[in-house]
């Protein structure tokens, strides 16, 4: 058998799987989120399973390594440094995906990424921000289990 037609049957299948699964209704919910696509999805379920686990997006973003480390000493206070990147890489990488595609599509996500570009801000810096709010808006559209939705967020 041809390996690009396995792949596609692979790929198939495993949308059919998930589409099923117990967690169906989350994966259909979390792709109408902009940069989550089927794999994403699945990515973000297989990586987080039960989002009941975590009770603030705070530590959510800890999980996945998206919170800045702090240091401190006894002369400076509250300097925060690099990414923590205790969590997932796995799904550290696919929000950074995400977001990535997020913030070309989605005004909401786009005017974000616009303004910390214009503080200033480099563009992995940009798009890790990005990437926090992505998965702030994955939680709470796995937990409300509704559809996202552009007038809810871009308000906030």
């Amino acid at each position: 058998m041809d390996v690009g037609k396995a792949l596609e049957q692979a790929k198939k299948q495993l949308g059919k799987d998930l589409a099923v699964s117990a967690q169906g209704d989350v994966f259909r919910h979390l792709q109408t989120i902009p940069g989550v696509g089927p794999y994403i999805g699945a990515s973000l379920i297989g990586e987080i399973q039960d989002m009941k686990r975590f009770k603030t997006a705070k530590a959510l973003t800890a999980y996945a390594g998206l919170d800045p480390k702090i240091r401190q000493s006894g002369h400076a206070l509250n300097h925060t440094g690099r990414l923590t990147k205790r969590g997932s890489s796995y799904l550290r990488r696919n929000l950074f995906i995400a977001a990535g595609v997020a913030r070309q599509f989605d005004p909401y996500f786009k005017a974000l990424y616009d303004k910390k570009r214009a503080e200033g801000k480099p563009y992995t810096v940009a798009v890790c921000i990005v990437a926090r709010k992505l998965l702030a808006v994955v939680r709470a559209v796995w937990l409300s289990k509704a559809d996202y939705d552009l007038k809810i967020w871009g308000e906030s």
